[in-house]
């Protein structure tokens, strides 16, 4: 596809399955809201990582959830 390819990228499209997904934090037992795609998930993460771990990533996932 080109460079202003109006198909969506994979992460920014819901799961098939209908499930949610979620970011987290293992090192701090953390677990983020539900949220539609992966990428907005992995913003969480991201968020969170910047906060509290000074960006480094420690133990951050992303889950999915029904």
């Amino acid at each position: 596809m080109g460079l202003f390819s109006s198909k969506p990228k994979p992460g920014d499209t819901p799961p098939a399955d209908g499930h949610k997904m979620r970011g987290g934090c293992s090192s701090h037992d953390m677990r983020g809201p539900k949220r539609d795609t992966f990428n907005k998930a992995n913003a969480d993460v991201i968020a969170h990582n910047k906060r509290m771990h000074g960006g480094k990533n420690k133990g951050g996932y992303i889950e999915s959830v029904d």
